[in-house]
């Protein structure tokens, strides 16, 4: 079994691999239970199980990337960060209704705030997890399959982008053409 991804810890140390959609408010009702995993696994009755998880323990809300990042980090960050369209052999789509292509769509507004983490900063990690969710999520509702693929070389640290203000959950304003 091979799970990459996101990952929580909740509160009573149960692991839970967070499955597309899941909620980490929710986790419980939407993610994957580890323990559960591991129980379907040894189910089996195979003689022979291998399981590779990349993914977080942490507890909601304790994550080190909540830490307040300091711009003598941003400064220090270096090498060679891309963001693209989509993985080898796919396609990258347009979309008259976002008067862009998608990708660019998404990364025109995570880095006017929407990919902003709690500190105001948008760094290159959180375009790219903003973009990437927000393309692959936007391209699903609409029929088609994109992912954007992000690559580091020689990367350390993480590279500020933009600042602003992180945006409140009531001033999010629905994708065009996306319906839940």
């Amino acid at each position: 079994f091979a799970f990459m991804g996101h990952g929580f810890q909740d509160s009573h140390g149960q692991n839970y691999l967070m499955t597309y959609g899941a909620d980490p408010s929710n986790m419980d009702k939407e993610a994957l239970s580890l323990d559960e995993v591991q129980s379907l696994i040894n189910a089996t009755g195979a003689r022979r199980k291998l399981v590779f998880i990349d993914a977080c323990r942490n507890v909601v809300g304790t994550r080190d990337a909540e830490k307040p990042r300091t711009m003598a980090e941003f400064k220090a960050a270096e090498g060679m960060a891309i963001l693209l369209a989509t993985k080898p052999g796919a396609y990258s789509y347009e979309d008259a209704e976002l008067s862009h292509g998608v990708f660019t769509y998404f990364v025109l507004e995570g880095l006017r705030g929407k990919a902003a983490g709690k500190d105001g900063f948008v760094s290159f990690h959180d375009l790219s997890d903003y973009v990437q969710r927000s393309v692959s999520t936007y391209a699903m509702k609409k029929d088609e399959a994109q992912k954007p693929l992000a690559t580091m070389k020689d990367v350390g640290g993480d590279f500020l982008l933009a600042t602003a203000t992180p945006p409140k959950p009531d001033e999010i304003k629905p994708i065009p053409g996306a319906s839940e």
